[in-house]
């Protein structure tokens, strides 16, 4: 069902395609850089289209009061916060550049009006789990192909050519020779919740085949994140039964642990069978990046002072161990932000949790399921990578604020 904003059907059918192709963009593009052409990637200037062509329709609905509050609220709010740290910037003095670099992916919040004019009703929703559900699975299988050539030996499947070729994107991550992980696998592991939350008999078998693609990347966070996002939706579930909480609390932590185990042990053995003579850089990109993440805690609280807990060192401003984004996505926030960030990234959580909490209470938690099991993850993922304050969790976060939003109010039968 196409979306009708315009008068003109031509425009209508022009702004449906692009949105379907930036969905698809969003799910399957990782961090944006595959495509890039200049300054600027595919995503960016598909993004800048789409405002354009939407932005009069949503001042017409703004000016109309047709526009949600908390829509209303959300914008102002988030806008108020990057303008504090870009002040703060400019009065220390920080360089210009970098201040661009640190708000261009922030600026994927004001998706939210094109997002917002997208999803009218459940018809809409539904093609966009689709998308992610589809775009999981197909990352899935293209993994399960890559991660089979590698460790077979086929000559024809070089591993030095194959990282060579992969490197220059900045998207891909080696676990030593046996495996690498995509930055848009993030959206592999949203596609999961999907499929486990899905009643159709195929479902699971997707849902495990998808897992265990997961398990192979060798990414302990997404699996931890996963596991810790069910249990705390369990718990809300369950909140009247204390012997089921207490069980799924101690399932979750074997499961964690197995998990660990059986990382360690098949990482371990499908490297010692790793016949490919390759550059020791190459090896042990985990490693590294962990090393990265806690000289770089080390350099923010370094740098700490009473100012800069309340308002942060503004964009652009850097630590000695990196200059530019961080990795782990809250650490950046404080040290960018300082507690004025951080509390505006806890704010959407709590708004999304208490509208969660309304569709419990109206027994429309099928719904809503996915989504907030989805946003539980991002914010959970988020303390040991930078996935929140970005295009992949910003997504996320805007589609469930809006759908809840739409949902709620649908359900006490209110006109946005």
């Amino acid at each position: 069902m196409h979306v009708k904003l315009f008068s003109n059907n031509f425009l209508n059918k022009i702004y449906y395609s692009l949105f379907i192709v930036f969905l698809f963009e969003i799910m399957l593009g990782g961090g944006g850089r595959l495509i890039e052409s200049g300054f600027f990637s595919f995503r960016i200037y598909l993004f800048f289209v789409l405002l354009l062509i939407t932005l009069p329709v949503f001042i017409k609905y703004l000016i109309k009061n047709q526009v949600s509050k908390i829509i209303i609220y959300s914008f102002i709010g988030y806008t108020l916060v990057i303008i504090i740290g870009f002040i703060i910037a400019k009065i220390c003095h920080n360089e210009n550049s970098l201040i661009f670099i640190d708000i261009k992916p922030l600026s994927f919040f004001y998706s939210i009006m094109f997002i917002y004019l997208f999803i009218q009703d459940k018809n809409q929703i539904e093609i966009i789990k689709k998308i992610i559900k589809f775009s999981s699975l197909v990352m899935a299988i293209g993994y399960f192909i890559c991660f089979l050539l590698l460790n077979t030996g086929f000559n024809w499947f070089n591993y030095n050519s194959f990282y060579n070729f992969l490197l220059p994107f900045g998207e891909f991550f080696f676990r030593g020779s046996v495996a690498f992980f995509y930055k848009g696998f993030f959206y592999m592991c949203i596609g999961l919740i999907f499929w486990v939350f899905d009643e159709k008999k195929y479902s699971k078998y997707i849902a495990t085949f998808i897992f265990l693609a997961i398990f192979l990347t060798y990414t302990r966070g997404f699996l931890l994140a996963f596991c810790l996002a069910f249990l705390i939706h369990y718990i809300l579930s369950n909140s009247s039964n204390f012997k089921k909480i207490i069980l799924a609390i101690l399932a979750t932590v074997i499961a964690i642990f197995i998990f660990s185990v059986l990382l360690s042990s098949s990482f371990e053995y499908l490297e010692t069978r790793a016949s490919y003579k390759i550059d020791k850089k190459s090896l042990d990109t985990k490693d590294i990046s962990n090393q990265e993440r806690i000289k770089q805690i080390q350099d923010v609280f370094s740098e700490v002072s009473y100012l800069s807990i309340i308002q942060g060192h503004g964009y652009g401003k850097g630590v000695k161990s990196r200059n530019i984004h961080m990795e782990i996505s809250y650490l950046e926030i404080f040290h960018k932000q300082g507690i004025i960030g951080m509390a505006m990234w806890i704010s959407f959580f709590i708004l999304i949790f208490k509208l969660y909490l309304q569709s419990l209470k109206m027994k429309i938690q099928k719904e809503t399921n996915p989504f907030f099991v989805s946003i539980l993850f991002t914010f959970i993922v988020s303390l040991t990578n930078p996935f929140l304050n970005n295009p992949l969790g910003l997504s996320i976060l805007i589609i469930t604020l809006v759908y809840f939003n739409l949902l709620i109010n649908k359900s006490k039968k209110t006109v946005l």
